[in-house]
C-alpha cells in the first residue's frame, strides 16, 4: 500500500526542517530514494508508523521493466505493465493521494477520501468522462520521456500540478461544505471542473510514459503480427503472478540510480 501516495507536503524534521518533499524535489536530483529515505528517517516515526510512500520511484521501476519488454518483444507484459502503470499515475493526478491530508484533518473528516475518490466520482462519472474527453481533444502525447528516473520526474511534476490546480483542503473544505444527501452534489459542484482537468493531466502524463517506454525499447521493429489483442485470462495471469513488477518498498529500492 505504501507504493500508491507519497505526502508531498509533509513537513519535514531535522535537517529537512521547514521543507516537504514537493520543495525538495525542486531540484530533480532530488528525486532520489537516499533523498527521500532520509526525509522519512528525519521524521522519526515508530516502525508501525513508518509509511514511506514511493510512487514515484515504483513508476521509475515499472516504467523501466516495460522498456524491457519491448526490447525483448514481449507484448503482452508491456500491455499488463502499462495497465498497472495506469494504476500509480492515477493516483499522483488526485490530490487526497499526494497529501498528508488524505484522511482530512481530524476523525470527523477521516471519510473525505472515500467521499471524493469513490463516491463523488462514482455518482458523476459519465460527467467526468465527458469533461475529459474534451479537454483531452485534439491532444497528442509525444515520447518526450527517457529512462526510469525522468518518468518517476514527470511524475512528482503531476503531483505537483496536482496540488496547485486542487488543493487538498479545497476537497476538505468541499466535504464540510454540506451532509447528507447534499454532500455529493456539493462536492461536485465545488470542485468537478478542477477534477476533470487533474484527470486529464493525469491521462495524458500516463500516455505520455506508455509511449515513452514503447520509444525507448525500441517497439517500431516490433513485427506487425505481434500487435493484436492480448487475452484477458493471460493478463490477469501476469497481474496475479507475485513475481511479475514485484513490489518493494522505499528502503528495498536502493538500487534505483
Amino acid at each position: 500500500e505504501f507504493n500508491h501516495f507519497a505526502d508531498m507536503d509533509e513537513p519535514g524534521k531535522g535537517v529537512f526542517k521547514n521543507t516537504t518533499l514537493l520543495k525538495l524535489c525542486e531540484n530533480s536530483d532530488n528525486v532520489a530514494v537516499s533523498v527521500w529515505n532520509d526525509f522519512y528517517a528525519s521524521l522519526n516515526r515508530p516502525p508501525k508508523e513508518d509509511k514511506r510512500g514511493a510512487l514515484p520511484f515504483r513508476v521509475w521501476e515499472i516504467y523501466d521493466d516495460m522498456a524491457a519488454f519491448v526490447r525483448a518483444g514481449k507484448v503482452a507484459d508491456y500491455v499488463c505493465a502499462a495497465g498497472v502503470l495506469a494504476h500509480y499515475v492515477g493516483d499522483a493526478c488526485q490530490p487526497l493521494h499526494v497529501s498528508r491530508l488524505h484522511h482530512g484533518r481530524s476523525a470527523a473528516e477521516s471519510a473525505v477520501h472515500s467521499k471524493y475518490e469513490t463516491e463523488m466520482l462514482d455518482r458523476f462519472a459519465a460527467d467526468l468522462i465527458a469533461g475529459i474527453n474534451t479537454r483531452l481533444k485534439n491532444k497528442s502525447a509525444k515520447p518526450t520521456v527517457k529512462g526510469g528516473h525522468a518518468a518517476a520526474i514527470a511524475v512528482v511534476e503531476l503531483m505537483r500540478r496536482t496540488i496547485q490546480q486542487l488543493p487538498p483542503l479545497s476537497v476538505i473544505n468541499a466535504f464540510n461544505a454540506a451532509d447528507g444527501t447534499q454532500r455529493l452534489p456539493k462536492m461536485f459542484q465545488t470542485l468537478g471542473v478542477r477534477t476533470i482537468a487533474c484527470m486529464a493531466d493525469g491521462a495524458l502524463t500516463l500516455a505520455r510514459l506508455w509511449a515513452s517506454a514503447w520509444k525507448q525499447g525500441n517497439g517500431g521493429k516490433i513485427a506487425a503480427a505481434q500487435l493484436k489483442t492480448v487475452d484477458r485470462a493471460a493478463l490477469q495471469k501476469k497481474y496475479n503472478t507475485p513475481s511479475f513488477l514485484k513490489s518493494r518498498r522505499l528502503p528495498d529500492m536502493t538500487d534505483l540510480k
